[in-house]
């Protein structure tokens, strides 16, 4: 299992660098230089948001505007 946050740790680190060290920094974290690498370049997500939008049933907008009512409704 990944721990989320090294990966963000490790993540802070590679935004620092002007030429990201993925190798240097994953042994550094402690983790998988590959998911790293995917993870800092937006190609992967975590389980956790790959779960939750997998699960979704509203998009953002549709989300946005059904807060907004409820807001609306509860003042």
């Amino acid at each position: 299992m990944v721990n989320e946050e090294a990966i963000q740790a490790a993540i802070e680190v590679l935004k620092t660098q002007l030429v990201p060290e993925y190798a240097d920094v994953a042994k550094e974290f402690n983790v998988n230089q590959i998911t790293l690498m995917r993870r800092f370049k937006g190609q992967q997500m975590s389980v956790s948001e790959a779960a939750s939008t997998a699960w979704r049933k509203l998009s953002d907008s549709e989300e946005q505007q059904l807060l907004y009512h409820i807001n609306c409704l509860s003042e």
